[in-house]
């Protein structure tokens, strides 16, 4: 998708998902969001050529869990 173009940064390059402990690992939340009339927007870029998306909708939905997290 990213044509080899995507770098981690340099204080994350060396991670690797088997460094992990077992301590860790966090839960995973799964929101389905279909048929909750959240599209996806395409952002072009200067070439007119992209592939990446965004959804405000599914923003919106992280930033409440993540106040109520704080809370």
């Amino acid at each position: 998708m990213y044509d080899g173009r995507l770098v981690a940064h340099p204080s994350v390059a060396s991670h690797s998902v088997t460094d992990l402990s077992q301590s860790d690992w966090q839960p995973l939340m799964i929101i389905d969001t279909a048929g909750a009339l959240m599209h996806e927007s395409v952002e072009e870029s200067a070439s007119g050529i992209s592939e990446s998306k965004t959804n405000v909708g599914e923003a919106d939905i992280a930033v409440q869990i993540i106040k109520e997290l704080l809370a």
